[in-house]
């Protein structure tokens, strides 16, 4: 059992996904004896890795499933070490199960089982920045206090990573951008969102190599495009996402960080334009053609045809429809539901998209009443 878990690790890193699985299979289910527990551990451990990478990557058809089947792998994993505050963590990676989401409860216990530890801080963080950024938003009255206890929660975990650790850095990065544009954090949250960031993406170096720290370096540019509107920075971004494309032309990830960073800079910039917009039309069809299981291009391209000169609605609830089956509890993916299903005269959809949007996150109450009002009044 012990050389075919070595060659399933083998060929998980090189993305052998069904040899990895095959050869799990063999260990975990074609054994006479039972397995040593550290081993069944390890075995069920890396199944579940496996299973969630084919869910994210694989087929289509069978998203659901791998990623079913990949989160109850997790939790054959943890009845064999119920303790390990790892496994919640990783299994909330998963986004499954319903709307309420189960990712939510995991990284929290999370933190139940390791509240002093790295683990259980960095499960307390997410949560905590969760809540800030969507739940209760960085607007009103309480943002300070929500900011500063967010802020907190990411020192925490800072503070406690293991050497070249740069998960807490990326989630404090993220708020300070989301704080500095809503004049929150001080007049330097910019400059330390800058300066965590950098200090990620040199942790990321170390373990993901260089493809891996451009994917990084583009993600947390392309979202400093959308988050505020800093299209001054999407040069860069496309620079090191050129970079990844050369070495690996039609690598999933950059191909969709490609056009959805050009949607950002266009569709919601000066290119309104009919050719700009199908030649964005063909940067989604790539990319979802080398990945469609990952929700986020659904997502942007439910948005590219939602309206302007290539509307065509019936198609953009198709794209919001299929951005909610891989991620069930994303109140912005609900919110432009709500906006397709109404311009096709379905009031009663709109109107309950609008209503879970602002359930999910109240930042975005206002602008879902004001859609359902507008539904009722038809």
């Amino acid at each position: 059992a012990e050389p075919r878990l070595l060659r399933a690790r083998a060929e998980d890193l090189d993305h052998g996904l069904d040899a990895a699985e095959a050869l799990l299979a063999g260990v975990l289910d074609g054994g006479e004896q039972p397995l040593d527990p550290s081993l069944a551990g390890a075995a069920w451990r890396l199944r579940a890795l496996v299973l969630g990478a084919r869910g994210l990557h694989g087929d289509p058809a069978h998203h659901a499933d791998a990623l079913a089947r990949a989160a109850a792998a997790w939790d054959a994993a943890e009845r064999l070490a119920p303790g390990d505050p790892a496994i919640p963590l990783a299994r909330g990676r998963l986004h499954v199960g319903p709307p309420e989401g189960r990712h939510l409860r995991d990284v929290a216990r999370a933190h139940e089982l390791d509240p002093d530890g790295w683990l259980g801080a960095l499960g307390r963080a997410l949560v905590v920045v969760h809540d800030a950024t969507n739940r209760g938003g960085l607007e009103g009255a309480q943002a300070a206090d929500r900011l500063r206890e967010a802020l907190a929660a990411c020192e925490a975990a800072i503070e406690r990573a293991p050497p070249g650790e740069g998960k807490g850095l990326e989630l404090r990065a993220f708020l300070l951008r989301k704080a500095s544009a809503r004049g929150l954090g001080g007049p330097d949250a910019a400059a330390r969102a800058e300066e965590d960031g950098r200090r990620a993406v040199e942790a990321h170096l170390r373990f993901a190599g260089p493809t891996g720290w451009r994917l990084h370096r583009a993600w947390s540019l392309r979202r400093q495009v959308e988050d505020e509107g800093r299209r001054d920075l999407a040069p860069a971004a496309q620079a090191a996402l050129a970079r990844v494309l050369a070495e690996h032309p039609d690598h999933p990830i950059a191909s969709g960080e490609l056009a959805i960073l050009q949607f950002a800079t266009l569709a919601r910039g000066d290119g309104q334009g009919r050719q700009q917009r199908a030649w964005l039309a063909e940067f989604f069809d790539h990319a979802l053609a080398l990945n469609p299981c990952w929700w986020e291009p659904h997502f942007y391209r439910g948005h590219l045809l939602r309206q302007g000169p290539l509307a065509d609605p019936v198609l953009a609830l198709a794209c919001f429809d299929r951005a909610l089956e891989l991620k069930p509890d994303h109140a912005w993916s609900f919110l432009g539901r709500a906006m397709v299903a109404l311009a096709l005269g379905r009031r009663e959809a709109a109107i309950a998209d609008a209503t879970r949007a602002a359930e999910l996150a109240p930042v975005l109450a206002p602008q879902a009443e004001q859609l359902a009002a507008r539904a009722r009044a038809r």
